[in-house]
């Protein structure tokens, strides 16, 4: 994930934000395991994603962690603009909700899409890339509709939106071992 200052947060054990000029700036040993995947919400807190039950959510200067539980391997997260917390819980192949402060869970918003990687466009709509159907979709987080945007892909497993204007979509595919726009 990349956060408003353009520096680098790597989703690993241990958990680490990186400045442009590649120094550290912190690491923490989040204690949830098998560590996926990394947001970043407007303030900077850093949300990283589990194949376990939880999510760990580390304050802008790594010091700070919150552990929100009761998910089912809640893997990429997803910040709305209002805040809100989207994730893929591997599991059931559910996207749920959950509140970005608490970590309260406010529900499922979409069932049966293994989502391997979530992001939000500028007008706020939830992209996922739909492992099974080898698929990118679009999601209104409001009604939970889903459209198919493009597909045809072996295993789309990475996906991220261009910041600014043009708010490009890029797609990274393991089997093709290529990135689409």
């Amino acid at each position: 994930a990349i956060d408003s200052r353009d520096d680098v947060i790597v989703a690993g054990v241990p958990v680490t934000e990186f400045a442009p000029d590649q120094s550290v700036l912190w690491s923490y040993p989040c204690p949830i395991g098998n560590i996926q995947s990394a947001a970043v919400d407007a303030d900077g807190n850093v949300y990283v994603g589990s194949l376990g039950t939880s999510i760990c959510k580390i304050s802008p200067d790594g010091t700070k962690v919150d552990i929100f539980g009761g998910f089912s391997a809640p893997s990429n997260p997803a910040i709305a603009p209002d805040g809100t917390l989207y994730v893929s819980e591997y599991g059931p192949h559910d996207i749920v909700k959950a509140d970005g402060r608490t970590g309260a869970r406010l529900g499922v918003v979409v069932q049966g899409i293994l989502a391997t990687q979530l992001a939000f466009t500028t007008d706020g709509t939830l992209l996922a890339g739909d492992f099974d159907a080898g698929s990118v979709v679009a999601i209104d987080p409001a009604t939970g509709g889903v459209t198919t945007l493009v597909s045809g892909f072996p295993q789309p497993q990475a996906l991220t939106v261009s910041p600014g204007a043009d708010g490009d979509i890029y797609i990274g595919d393991q089997a093709d071992k290529a990135i689409y726009r």
